[in-house]
């Protein structure tokens, strides 16, 4: 036997060993799971249900945004700017403030703050310019 062909077959060997443990790792039984515990207690199923009024991507309050793209006259100019809230325990003040082009095709911008319930619902708009 050569030292080429050698080395082929033991790099040929080793790569199908590397081969054998990642199959062999990647399909062995981990055994129970040790995380944490699943429960479910009152203060986390409130913050997911706060947490759900707003959106993952720009942070954005969804039924607020959706009030405010009904009452724009370019609703597809509206651009989210930030949004804060206040947690007040029965429900929440938002505040958001947003981009639109206004009549004169000019960007402005506006601001919002609502009342909303644990659900998302507007209860009442405490401020709004313009």
């Amino acid at each position: 036997m050569t030292d080429r062909s050698t080395f082929a077959r033991a790099g040929a060997l080793g790569i199908a060993a590397l081969l054998a443990t990642l199959v062999t790792g990647a399909c062995a039984d981990p055994g129970p799971a040790k995380s944490r515990p699943t429960t479910v207690t009152p203060d986390s199923a409130r913050d997911a249900r706060v947490q759900a009024q707003f959106s993952a991507w720009d942070g954005s309050h969804k039924g607020l945004t959706r009030y405010v793209k009904q009452s724009l006259d370019r609703p597809q100019s509206y651009e989210h700017v930030r949004t804060t809230y206040d947690d007040r325990r029965v429900n929440l003040v938002v505040t958001m403030v947003y981009r639109f082009r206004g009549t004169t095709g000019a960007m402005e911008k506006g601001t919002i703050k609502a009342v909303v319930d644990l659900d998302g619902k507007i209860l009442e708009i405490t401020s709004r310019t313009p």
